[in-house]
């Protein structure tokens, strides 16, 4: 029994440590899950997620501080990229935006993620580069 015990925790440590952040497969199956009834859905999700999107990267660039280390903040931002992305896709899908409105967005989000990659490559010791 104590063996069943460890061998399962074991397994359970090496999910925790090697799981993956998130996907674009993930982030569109909770949303296909959860599903957009109309447009003013679908633009309040967009919104929140636009607000994590720019608060995230604050976090990870060290604009502002809190209990979590950057590269938690780092993840988290990443995370919220991706749902940004799908959330794009699916307006685009449904018709509740246009591709150049996408295009534009997708261009926004570039810009944040360039920002939060300077800074990050600036702190670097050079190690992994």
């Amino acid at each position: 029994m104590k063996r069943l015990l460890m061998v399962l925790l074991v397994m359970l440590a090496a999910g925790m440590v090697f799981a993956e952040g998130n996907s674009e497969q993930n982030s569109r199956e909770k949303y296909d899950k959860r599903g957009f009834v109309d447009r003013p859905d679908w633009v309040y999700e967009f919104n929140s997620v636009a607000a994590k999107v720019a608060d995230e990267a604050k976090y990870a660039i060290g604009e502002k501080k809190d209990y979590l280390t950057i590269d938690r903040h780092k993840e988290k931002f990443d995370d919220a990229c991706v749902d940004y992305k799908v959330l794009l896709d699916i307006g685009v899908e449904r018709g509740f935006i246009d591709d150049r409105t996408r295009k534009q967005q997708i261009a926004k989000l570039t810009v944040e993620r360039d920002k939060v990659s300077k800074y990050l490559a600036q702190q670097s010791s050079g190690l992994g580069l």
